[in-house]
């Protein structure tokens, strides 16, 4: 089956009109304006707000309790110091701006809807659930998340385990902030709109594993996160799980995430960068420089501690049209410190975007590895006495592969080729993409096996399943030749590039593509 290029998933779903409730009104009064600059602009009303995202509970009665649970989070009303507003209808002001004023004299907190993965507009009701207030996403597509009893059919919750609220983080200084954009972007100062985009994913039946990518430019990012979701979802006896429900993808993506910051930090603590108060549920409308203005660090000292925070952040890195995917290299570049990621490249003064908006290959291996260095070969090497090429320095949960080897550029050495999981990220054609197996053969050389291969940019339909034998013409390698001039002969030819970037970690094997039209 061919692939077709492109991304998008169709027209926009009118939100439904929601049931009468006990609440008293739902209006359409944005969290940010416009100012005299024709940008957004955050407004600050005093609300308190909860960060955790997905579904709250709120009761006109009762002390005001936090339950996080892998099914959903709950927020139950009247704690002290929550500003109770005698004679006034409190609101809940909702991530896609709607404001829902609700009876019981308290100031809620804030909820933040979750986006729906195929782009369309969230609706947004609210509805008595065994006595309680909930606000809900009732567009029309149910997304088979198994609620914890009572919710109506169609209703898409967002499940986050994790605190509904967060400490206000710490300020970063203008100078740091000048530094990360320096390293982060070179003099483009601010990254292309491509990669304004969340971690969010496929709906498509037995993609449900894969992140998507809008447009080109990030591909390097979502890949290597991409492999470590990979390696969240796996499991010794029945290897990856790609058709997880929601509250799976969202244990994954935040496992990865998690584990890519974690292993990047020098210190004892990791950082993840989040816009602060109302820019929170409006980040999707701020300009760079303005989410820039309105972003704070958090600090964990624990792996454990950094995981409830990342969880608790969700809704912010997964909103499709949001800065997801710049707030997790910021995080990135702040957890392990800018000289420090200087000091991990060959060339410091380099940045880690490259050219046209890609990505660069130290950007990936800190995403991948929590080092930012230039290369992919083992240990380092040393050209001459004062010049030395940083390369990797153990063996890897996932792996990468690359066309540049094929073609002699670089040498991948066996910390990247033989993971610790059987999951690769692929470089090719100056783009990222990932490869996996379901079983151990690959690592082992056991032909026959099957691999199977994601692109996040191409709108895949089904996985592709390549099928791996022995060829008794020595595949790609015997036809080509092994030298450097065999190769550069290969350019420009009709010939599939995945088989040759397969074929340098299983040489002179035959691809069987099973019915799907080979990439050229």
């Amino acid at each position: 089956m061919p692939l077709r290029q492109g991304f998008g998933f169709g027209e926009a779903v009118a939100p439904r009109q929601a049931a009468p409730t006990t609440a008293r009104r739902i209006s359409s009064t944005p969290s940010v304006e416009n100012d005299s600059d024709g940008e957004p602009e955050v407004i600050h009303p005093g609300m308190s707000r909860a960060s955790a995202g997905g579904v709250v509970r709120v009761s006109p009665q009762g002390p005001m309790q936090h339950s996080a649970s892998a099914s959903n989070v709950s927020l139950r009303a009247s704690a002290p110091g929550l500003g109770l507003a005698a004679g006034s209808a409190p609101q809940v002001r909702s991530g896609s701006g709607a404001t829902v004023a609700m009876s019981g004299g308290l100031t809620p907190l804030r909820a933040h809807v979750a986006s729906r993965p195929d782009g369309g507009r969230l609706g947004m009701g609210v509805s008595r659930h065994r006595g309680e207030m909930v606000m809900e996403d009732v567009g029309d597509i149910n997304f088979d998340d198994e609620d914890d009893g009572g919710a109506a059919a169609g209703v898409a919750t967002m499940r986050i385990s994790g605190p509904a609220t967060r400490k206000p983080g710490t300020a970063i200084s203008p100078d740091m902030m000048r530094q990360v954009k320096q390293l982060l972007w070179g003099a483009q100062g601010q990254p292309p709109p491509s990669w304004k985009q969340g971690f969010f994913f496929n709906r498509h039946p037995g993609l449900q594993f894969g992140l998507l990518q809008k447009q080109g430019g990030p591909c390097g990012v979502l890949a290597a996160v991409q492999a470590l979701i990979l390696a969240a979802l796996h499991s010794p006896t029945a290897g990856f799980n790609t058709t997880p429900r929601g509250p799976e993808q969202q244990s994954a993506l935040a496992s990865a995430i998690t584990e890519s910051l974690w292993q990047a930090r020098m210190g004892p603590t990791a950082a993840l960068v989040l816009p602060e108060g109302e820019a929170g549920g409006a980040a999707g409308r701020l300009g760079y420089e303005q989410l820039c203005r309105a972003v704070a660090q958090h600090t964990a000292t624990s792996k454990e501690a950094l995981l409830d925070l990342v969880r608790s952040s969700l809704s912010v890195l997964m909103s499709e049209d949001g800065w997801g995917v710049v707030l997790l290299v910021m995080s990135l570049v702040i957890s392990r410190g800018v000289d420090n990621v200087r000091a991990d490249m060959d060339e410091p003064g380099n940045s880690l975007m490259g050219m046209h908006g890609y990505c660069t290959q130290e950007l990936v291996n800190m995403i991948v590895l929590g080092v930012a260095n230039s290369n992919v070969f083992d240990g380092n090497k040393h050209l001459d006495g004062s010049t030395m090429l940083k390369g990797i320095s153990r063996r890897c949960r996932v792996g990468l592969l690359t066309l540049f080897e094929w073609y002699k550029y670089v040498e991948v050495g066996a910390s990247l080729k033989n993971p610790t999981l059987p999951v690769w990220v692929i470089c090719s054609e100056s783009h990222f993409t990932v490869l996996f197996a379901q079983d151990s053969r690959a690592l082992q050389n056991q032909l026959p096996f099957d691999l199977y291969y994601y692109d996040e940019l191409a709108n895949q339909e089904s996985i592709i399943r390549l099928s791996l034998t022995r060829d008794p013409r020595g595949g790609w390698t015997a036809r080509v030749g092994s030298s450097f001039n065999d190769r550069g002969k290969c350019e420009g030819q009709n010939i599939p590039l995945l088989e040759c970037v397969i074929e340098t970690r299983w040489p002179g094997v035959k691809v069987n593509w099973n019915g799907h039209e080979a990439i050229l």
